[in-house]
């Protein structure tokens, strides 16, 4: 039965592994050959030149913060996700036989969140940038939590949108960095990912129930800013598999289109070749991160094929961020990445189900659950680890 339900897409499942299982190889045996390459600034380079003062330096930081939460921060990877992006923006809304998966379901919003996206990413950075001189800070999560969610929610309007800017840019990003970060994280030893997503976990349920109180702050229909509906092409299961491979990575800042996930990996390989230590999140690790990624979401597509199928909500996406912290925070043989990527694909999204089940009528948006499960598997799961590798 189980086998049975999953036919469809068992050569696209398989064909995936021997992919990304080879690129890895390939891209790791290549590592040292690069690794003098310097054709573009490292994370440290960066963050002092913010601290210098150099615009150029800061205009990086806030480019790199769009993928970041896809553990891809640099900038070249930015720019090359947000082409990608409008190409496929352009597709959809031209009909084109060439649309991939439709931006953030088909609604046609995508620019205006874009926008509300960016303001209160630019916010938390001018708020929080103290947090950053001395390093690391989680910035990025205004790019890609609270603020898009309230858009989808509120929609547009001056008292809004100011709303979910200041929200947005202010909540998860101020809770990850100043009681997440020294309170829970760095004591347990945890990946410093954790700190992003106890952020967004336990503001984003509180900014919603607060903005119902909000006299201003209406929901409204998303359908003004509808474009081009989405055909109705029915597809095989092979070919569902792998738009829905192609979607889940940028279903994190709420796009789910798969030609920015394209775009995205494109960027992100090109940024390798020109430094490979220029992702300071994955490091000499990046090839590993990368196929490991793309081996999550593949597993957990399969597992779950059956619910991707029928359209209901599976949380496939969830797995990936992950098995990406779990990779860059602790040194794991081959048979515990393996289970470690069995641990992200299965159980983060049964866990976001489960709370989905129990959350879905208090009316919490479903993106709680995700965000939830994050904390719950990959704080469990890394206590494991640190007891196995240490």
């Amino acid at each position: 039965m189980f086998f049975k339900e999953r036919k469809g897409a068992l050569p696209a499942y398989i064909v995936t592994l021997i992919i990304c299982t080879a690129l890895m190889f390939i891209m790791n045996a290549l590592q040292d050959s690069i690794a003098s390459n310097h054709y573009i600034d490292s994370l440290d380079e960066i963050i002092a030149g913010k601290n210098a003062g150099d615009v150029w330096s800061e205009i990086q930081w806030l480019i790199g913060e769009i993928p970041e939460g896809q553990v891809m921060r640099t900038w070249v990877c930015g720019v090359v996700m947000i082409i990608f992006t409008f190409i496929g923006y352009f597709f959809e809304r031209t009909n084109s036989r060439f649309r991939g998966t439709d931006l953030v379901g088909g609604s046609g919003y995508f620019i205006p969140m874009l926008l509300v996206s960016t303001g209160a990413m630019l916010l938390a950075n001018l708020v929080y940038h103290r947090a950053t001189m001395n390093g690391w800070a989680a910035t990025f999560i205004s790019f890609c939590s609270l603020a898009p969610l309230l858009f989808t929610i509120y929609g547009g309007g001056a008292k809004k949108i100011a709303t979910e800017m200041i929200l947005g840019g202010l909540a998860p990003a101020g809770f990850g960095a100043y009681i997440a970060m020294p309170y829970i994280v760095k004591p347990l030893g945890l990946p410093a990912f954790v700190s992003a997503a106890i952020g967004m976990a336990v503001t984003v349920p509180l900014c919603v129930m607060l903005c119902r109180h909000l006299p201003w702050m209406t929901p409204i229909d998303m359908s003004i800013y509808k474009s081009s509906p989405a055909d109705n092409r029915s597809f095989s299961d092979s070919r569902l598999y792998v738009r829905r491979l192609l979607a889940d990575p940028s279903e994190l800042i709420f796009w789910g289109s798969s030609w920015g996930t394209v775009g995205m990996y494109i960027g992100a390989v090109l940024a390798w070749w020109l430094d490979p230590l220029a992702n300071s999140c994955a490091a000499y690790k990046f090839p590993t991160v990368m196929c490991c990624q793309l081996i999550t979401i593949a597993t957990s597509i399969f597992l779950w094929f059956p619910k991707v199928k029928w359209g209901e909500s599976a949380f496939t996406f969830s797995g990936f961020v992950i098995i990406s912290a779990f990779i860059n925070t602790y040194e794991m043989s081959v048979h515990l990445m393996i289970i470690s990527i069995l641990v992200a694909a299965v159980f983060t999204p049964l866990t976001a189900m489960k709370l989905y089940e129990k959350t879905k009528f208090r009316s919490l948006p479903l993106c709680c659950s995700t965000l939830t499960s994050f904390c719950i598997v990959c704080i469990s799961w890394s206590l494991v680890l640190r007891a196995v590798t240490m």
